[in-house]
């Protein structure tokens, strides 16, 4: 069964008897309420519909959706086989956006639903989030801090391991003379991770790490495709798990696009690499010594003690991730065919 999430609605499609003509078997209609305060704050009226914006398996018989509900933001369970509601109605917010323009992932892995978007309406706090788990807290990234998270655009989530993996763009701050420069991340959270202590990270996770991801065309000087646009979900390339995305150029650069892969062994790589750091805002990002890294290191699911002080006080990145030898599946600089998706 294929379960498409729309406006005020959501579809199942069975697959095996479809057609040329799209005749859903099964059709749920979730509508917003709330549309008359939605339109009160002085949002247009096509803002103020629900968009199913959250629709991911949560066991085998539960769907679990969310929906901007006219930028109140709710979510519910539905049965998988009927899209019956199952138990009440929970809150949305962090899990799922205000509105239908905003970008999120979401996905749930032991139980836990792990989710990425924008917190508030003026879509000012965007946050990594865990929730709704059973023994384990709920956790988020730091509020308001650009070190962590800086205008990101989340493209993609992925559960590995012994880690989840999200995939986004965002304003870079490590080049900040050159203006606005986006780059690509993979961020990691580790998923036995439980917070820090009162004393440092409390609530915030102390296993989160992100690194760049390098897709360019390789000559005297390198061309980047920084900017990513859809990634697949993990799969094997000369029998080793990898990533596959859609890569586009800067905004104000020559049009183009790139197909790049990266091995998740590699990315694994980069996470145990060196790290850097910014000592004041106005000094550059310098390698951290390895006597000054404490054991157990940094992202590795120490829980709080001197890894989770040292993320604390410092502000972290990795060494870059770079494509495989064999990921440039292809490049194109026309911008009359500038790949979006994969």
């Amino acid at each position: 069964m294929l379960y498409i999430a729309a406006r005020d609605h959501v579809f199942a499609v069975n697959l095996t008897t479809a057609s040329e003509e799209f005749v859903p078997q099964l059709k749920l209609t979730w509508k917003s309420k709330d549309v008359s305060k939605c339109t009160v704050r002085g949002k247009n009226s096509d803002e103020c519909y629900n968009y199913v914006k959250v629709l991911v398996p949560r066991n085998d018989e539960t769907l679990f959706a969310c929906g901007t509900n006219a930028f109140n933001p709710t979510c519910r369970n539905y049965k998988m086989t009927s899209l019956e509601q199952v138990g009440e109605e929970v809150v949305g917010q962090a899990r799922c956006p205000f509105e239908s323009g905003q970008s999120n992932v979401g996905l749930f892995a032991g139980g836990d639903f792990y989710s990425a978007t924008m917190t508030d309406f003026l879509a000012s706090d965007a946050v990594i989030y865990r929730s709704l788990g059973e023994g384990r807290p709920v956790l988020r990234t730091v509020k308001y801090d650009s070190k962590w998270l800086r205008e990101p655009h989340f493209l993609h989530a992925i559960d590995y391991g012994n880690y989840v993996y999200f995939f986004l763009s965002e304003i870079a701050v490590e080049y900040t003379a050159l203006g606005k420069v986006v780059f690509s991340r993979v961020a990691r959270v580790c998923k036995n991770d439980n917070g820090g202590s009162p004393r440092v990270l409390e609530r915030y996770w102390t296993s989160f790490l992100k690194a760049r991801l390098n897709c360019s065309v390789p000559g005297d000087s390198f061309f980047y495709f920084d900017v990513l646009q859809s990634l697949t979900n993990v799969l094997q390339i000369n029998q080793r798990p990898a990533v596959v995305g859609v890569f586009t150029t800067q905004a104000n650069s020559i049009p183009g696009s790139a197909v790049c892969a990266f091995y998740m062994d590699d990315i694994e790589k980069v996470f145990n690499g060196k790290f850097k750091e910014q000592r004041t805002s106005d000094s550059s990002w310098t390698p951290v010594p390895d006597e000054q890294v404490p054991r157990p290191r940094p992202g590795t699911c120490a829980g709080d003690g001197p890894a989770a002080e040292f993320k604390s006080s410092r502000h972290l990145f990795l060494p870059t991730c770079s494509k495989s030898g064999s990921a440039s599946v292809r490049s194109d600089n026309r911008a009359s065919s500038s790949l979006q998706q994969i």
